[in-house]
Protein backbone atom coordinates (compact mmCIF):
# COMPACT_ATOMS: atom_id res chain seq x y z
CA UNK A 1 0.00 0.00 0.00
CA UNK A 2 1.38 3.41 -0.94
CA UNK A 3 2.03 6.11 1.69
CA UNK A 4 -0.65 8.30 0.10
CA UNK A 5 -3.31 5.62 0.53
CA UNK A 6 -2.21 4.99 4.10
CA UNK A 7 -2.38 8.71 4.85
CA UNK A 8 -5.84 8.94 3.28
CA UNK A 9 -7.08 6.02 5.39
CA UNK A 10 -5.68 7.54 8.60
CA UNK A 11 -7.16 10.95 7.73
CA UNK A 12 -10.54 9.34 6.99
CA UNK A 13 -10.54 7.57 10.36
CA UNK A 14 -9.80 10.86 12.15
CA UNK A 15 -12.60 12.63 10.26
CA UNK A 16 -15.03 9.81 11.07
CA UNK A 17 -14.15 10.01 14.78
CA UNK A 18 -14.55 13.81 14.74
CA UNK A 19 -17.95 13.52 13.06
CA UNK A 20 -19.14 10.85 15.54
CA UNK A 21 -18.01 13.00 18.48
CA UNK A 22 -19.70 16.09 17.05
CA UNK A 23 -22.84 14.05 16.39
CA UNK A 24 -22.93 13.05 20.08
CA UNK A 25 -22.76 16.69 21.16
CA UNK A 26 -25.36 17.66 18.56
CA UNK A 27 -27.80 14.93 19.62
CA UNK A 28 -27.30 15.80 23.28
CA UNK A 29 -28.26 19.41 22.65
CA UNK A 30 -31.24 18.28 20.56
CA UNK A 31 -32.47 16.16 23.48
CA UNK A 32 -32.54 19.26 25.70
CA UNK A 33 -35.69 21.39 25.76
CA UNK A 34 -35.27 24.48 23.54
CA UNK A 35 -35.82 26.82 26.50
CA UNK A 36 -32.91 25.20 28.37
CA UNK A 37 -30.39 25.27 25.50
CA UNK A 38 -27.61 27.80 25.89
CA UNK A 39 -26.39 27.28 22.31
CA UNK A 40 -27.95 26.09 19.08
CA UNK A 41 -27.22 22.43 18.26
CA UNK A 42 -26.19 23.30 14.70
CA UNK A 43 -23.30 25.44 15.97
CA UNK A 44 -21.65 22.27 17.27
CA UNK A 45 -20.60 21.45 13.69
CA UNK A 46 -18.14 24.36 13.77
CA UNK A 47 -15.90 21.93 15.67
CA UNK A 48 -14.91 20.47 12.31
CA UNK A 49 -13.00 23.65 11.38
CA UNK A 50 -9.26 23.07 11.97
CA UNK A 51 -7.52 25.26 14.59
CA UNK A 52 -10.77 27.19 15.24
CA UNK A 53 -12.08 24.09 17.01
CA UNK A 54 -9.56 24.52 19.83
CA UNK A 55 -11.22 27.65 21.20
CA UNK A 56 -14.70 26.66 20.05
CA UNK A 57 -14.52 23.45 22.08
CA UNK A 58 -13.91 25.49 25.24
CA UNK A 59 -17.07 27.50 24.60
CA UNK A 60 -19.08 24.38 23.75
CA UNK A 61 -18.05 22.63 26.97
CA UNK A 62 -19.37 25.60 28.96
CA UNK A 63 -22.60 25.95 26.96
CA UNK A 64 -23.37 22.21 26.91
CA UNK A 65 -22.72 21.96 30.64
CA UNK A 66 -25.01 24.91 31.32
CA UNK A 67 -27.69 23.44 29.02
CA UNK A 68 -27.62 20.04 30.74
CA UNK A 69 -27.72 21.72 34.16
CA UNK A 70 -30.71 23.86 33.11
CA UNK A 71 -32.51 20.77 31.80
CA UNK A 72 -32.01 18.89 35.08
CA UNK A 73 -33.12 21.92 37.13
CA UNK A 74 -36.26 22.36 34.99
CA UNK A 75 -37.16 18.70 35.57
CA UNK A 76 -36.50 19.02 39.32
CA UNK A 77 -33.84 16.31 39.18
CA UNK A 78 -30.48 16.44 40.94
CA UNK A 79 -27.36 16.42 38.77
CA UNK A 80 -24.89 13.59 39.44
CA UNK A 81 -22.07 16.18 39.47
CA UNK A 82 -21.79 19.93 40.07
CA UNK A 83 -21.62 20.90 36.37
CA UNK A 84 -22.25 18.23 33.78
CA UNK A 85 -18.92 17.27 32.23
CA UNK A 86 -17.50 20.75 32.79
CA UNK A 87 -14.26 19.90 34.60
CA UNK A 88 -13.28 17.05 32.32
CA UNK A 89 -14.16 18.97 29.16
CA UNK A 90 -12.35 22.17 30.16
CA UNK A 91 -9.18 20.35 31.20
CA UNK A 92 -9.17 18.32 27.96
CA UNK A 93 -9.64 21.53 25.92
CA UNK A 94 -6.84 23.36 27.73
CA UNK A 95 -4.49 20.41 27.26
CA UNK A 96 -5.22 20.30 23.50
CA UNK A 97 -4.52 24.04 23.26
CA UNK A 98 -1.23 23.56 25.14
CA UNK A 99 -0.25 20.74 22.77
CA UNK A 100 -1.02 22.96 19.79
CA UNK A 101 1.08 25.78 21.23
CA UNK A 102 4.01 23.46 21.97
CA UNK A 103 3.90 22.06 18.44
CA UNK A 104 3.67 25.57 16.98
CA UNK A 105 6.61 26.74 19.10
CA UNK A 106 8.76 23.80 17.98
CA UNK A 107 7.81 24.41 14.34
CA UNK A 108 8.52 28.15 14.41
CA UNK A 109 11.75 27.72 16.34
CA UNK A 110 12.94 25.07 13.90
CA UNK A 111 14.36 22.87 16.61
CA UNK A 112 12.73 20.16 18.59
CA UNK A 113 13.46 20.40 22.29
CA UNK A 114 13.40 16.94 23.83
CA UNK A 115 11.72 18.21 26.99
CA UNK A 116 8.90 19.81 25.00
CA UNK A 117 8.44 16.71 22.85
CA UNK A 118 8.21 14.58 25.98
CA UNK A 119 5.82 17.06 27.65
CA UNK A 120 3.70 17.20 24.52
CA UNK A 121 3.52 13.39 24.39
CA UNK A 122 2.41 13.13 28.01
CA UNK A 123 -0.11 15.95 27.61
CA UNK A 124 -1.48 14.38 24.41
CA UNK A 125 -2.11 11.07 26.15
CA UNK A 126 -3.79 12.76 29.13
CA UNK A 127 -5.84 15.00 26.83
CA UNK A 128 -6.94 12.04 24.73
CA UNK A 129 -8.08 10.09 27.79
CA UNK A 130 -9.97 13.08 29.20
CA UNK A 131 -11.58 13.72 25.80
CA UNK A 132 -12.85 10.11 25.68
CA UNK A 133 -14.17 10.43 29.25
CA UNK A 134 -15.92 13.71 28.34
CA UNK A 135 -17.43 12.13 25.23
CA UNK A 136 -18.75 9.21 27.29
CA UNK A 137 -20.15 11.56 29.97
CA UNK A 138 -22.02 13.70 27.46
CA UNK A 139 -23.43 10.58 25.77
CA UNK A 140 -24.51 9.31 29.17
CA UNK A 141 -26.22 12.59 30.01
CA UNK A 142 -28.09 12.43 26.70
CA UNK A 143 -29.46 9.01 27.57
CA UNK A 144 -30.44 10.21 31.07
CA UNK A 145 -32.17 13.31 29.67
CA UNK A 146 -34.15 11.17 27.23
CA UNK A 147 -35.15 8.89 30.13
CA UNK A 148 -36.37 11.93 32.12
CA UNK A 149 -38.81 12.89 29.35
Amino acid sequence: MSPQVTSLIIFSVFVLIAVLYTLTLYRTLLSINVSNRKISPTLVWLLLIPIFHLGWHLLLVIKISDSITAEYVSKGTALPEFRAGYGTGIIASIIWILCFLINTYNTIRGTELTVLIFLNGILSIIGFILWIVYWAKIGSYRRKIIALQ
